[in-house]
């Protein structure tokens, strides 16, 4: 067979959005003591909310974002204009 007769565009879509979220992941966290933030740690406790702490809100951050998938509320998504046909 040749290889152009077997190439499956959504599967090259796929394969390209699995990538972009492996590279992402190889990328790493990076791991200091201020990003540890023990001392946040220490002063919430096990059961306090760590979304309140202003050192959440800084080091907080999309791992990986997909490029092909729409992430928006489905209201949202919906009044798109232009989506039906």
């Amino acid at each position: 067979m040749h290889g152009s007769r077997i190439l499956s565009y959504e599967e090259l879509l796929m394969d390209s959005e699995i990538w972009s979220m492996l590279e992402s992941m190889f990328k790493g966290i990076e791991v200091t003591p201020d990003s540890l933030a023990l001392d946040v740690i220490r002063s919430v406790g096990q059961f306090g909310s760590y979304l309140a702490q202003r050192h959440t809100r800084q080091f907080m951050r999309e791992r990986w974002m997909p490029t092909l998938i729409d992430r928006r509320p489905y209201n949202a998504w919906e009044s798109k204009e232009g989506w039906r046909s």
